[in-house]
């Protein structure tokens, strides 16, 4: 665990002398991405479920359906503010591997912009569960405060 913790406090370290702005606006795209998508799929829920009930998860597809709108919304406005970053990345990654690899490719009523969006957020996603929420972020407002 103790070699864990070093190799999380160097890749910070990197991270922070390499900063650049323009990843701020990345990490508040994929926020808002996350969070009209959200949003989308609460006023769709039914389409979602339909979706969900052809896949091997038909049981519960309106809970999924709930789980996976709120899960986005939820994750979306924290991914823009920077709080808990890599946790509301892990629990975005589950989802957008469902959207990009099982979705998108069984299901013909999805456009070639929803498998692009997906991927783009997946992408993000991975580069911000490695990069962390940055200087610029309430992780590191509460790092300063608590430490």
């Amino acid at each position: 665990m103790n070699t864990v913790t070093n190799i999380v406090r160097r890749v910070d370290a990197w991270s922070e002398k390499r900063y650049i702005k323009w990843v701020l606006l990345l990490r508040v795209i994929l926020g808002i991405i996350l969070l009209v998508k959200g949003f989308s799929f609460i006023m769709h829920t039914q389409q979602l479920e339909d979706v969900i009930a052809v896949s091997r998860f038909k049981q519960g597809g309106h809970w999924l359906a709930m789980l996976v709108a709120w899960a986005n919304l939820f994750g979306g406005v924290m991914i823009i503010v920077g709080l808990l970053t890599r946790v509301a990345v892990i629990i975005q990654l589950p989802i957008l591997i469902g959207a990009v690899f099982f979705i998108n490719a069984f299901d013909n009523r999805a456009t070639s912009g929803d498998a692009g969006l997906s991927i783009l957020a997946l992408v993000l996603s991975v580069f911000f569960l490695l990069e962390g929420g940055g200087p610029y972020s309430m992780d590191r407002y509460m790092k300063r405060k608590l430490l």
